[in-house]
């Protein structure tokens, strides 16, 4: 309820904040950026979160309309459907941060779609592509955060109060460069979380036509995170906080959707 509850509040307010020290938990979610402005790892979370709202609208649209025909040969359409809806909602959102790394943001939902589909199973909460550029302390606050992602065992609130307790480990011990890719986890995770949690029936029931009824969200909430992580990390060495932000979300995004297009078809079709 907590994490619906600040959703909501940037639904309405979208608050942009200079000046972040991890010291002041006032601040908390805020990181001070360029002249132009600053990025709320929480706006990303928002938009992350309305985005999954928009690609589930556009399959069922897609359903009623019969423009997306699915078959136990349509494992590409479905997947470049989702892919384009996810496009499509990054760079219509007119956001700064969007606007001025585009290209960045394309690249990392591709890229989020390519290494979905090797369905690694590490756990890591990171690509390897970023693992030379991660911290010891880094890993070890993903890896606890981790064991919490991927425990079917442990609910909603248990798995949010994890959520809560790296938070506030980050803002303690990292720095101001490792606490970039920490809060692209919990923001974007948490978002994560709470959308999965509340929407996985509609999901199940997309194509209601099918016999089969599994929707692993915890799956997805890890893939998401992964990709939050990612995107976030090779954001901020080629364009900044700016690039962080964006990659974030687009990398998160594009893990997610990509990751229940790969359970519909599996689960639903195939």
């Amino acid at each position: 309820m907590k994490t619906i509850c600040r959703i909501a509040t940037v639904l309405t307010f979208f608050i942009f904040a200079v000046g972040c020290t991890k010291d002041d938990a006032s601040h908390k979610q805020i990181i001070q950026t360029t002249k132009d402005g600053s990025v709320l790892f929480e706006e990303a979370a928002v938009n992350h979160y309305l985005g999954l709202e928009y690609i589930y609208n556009s399959l069922v649209s897609s359903q009623l309309d019969s423009s997306l025909v699915l078959d136990t040969n349509s494992y590409n359409n479905l997947l470049n459907f989702v892919k384009i809806k996810t496009h499509s909602f990054l760079l219509g959102l007119g956001n700064t941060f969007i606007q001025n790394n585009e290209s960045l943001v394309l690249d990392w939902t591709d890229y989020s779609f390519t290494w979905i589909v090797k369905q690694q199973n590490d756990h890591l909460l990171y690509d390897s592509i970023v693992a030379d550029s991660l911290t010891n302390k880094q890993k070890e606050l993903l890896r606890e955060l981790s064991l919490a992602v991927y425990d079917v065992n442990i609910g909603y609130d248990s798995t949010l109060s994890v959520f809560e307790h790296i938070r506030e480990r980050s803002y303690q011990t990292c720095n101001d460069e490792e606490l970039i890719a920490m809060l692209a986890a919990v923001e974007i995770g948490e978002a994560s979380l709470t959308y999965w949690y509340s929407n996985y029936d509609k999901w199940n029931n997309i194509f209601p036509s099918r016999l089969k009824s599994w929707f692993n969200w915890k799956e997805l909430l890890g893939r998401d995170i992964e990709g939050a992580v990612t995107g976030a990390v090779t954001g901020f060495v080629t364009s900044g906080i700016s690039g962080a932000g964006a990659g974030a979300l687009a990398g998160g995004l594009g893990a997610s959707a990509g990751s229940a297009a790969l359970q519909l078809y599996h689960h639903w079709i195939d």
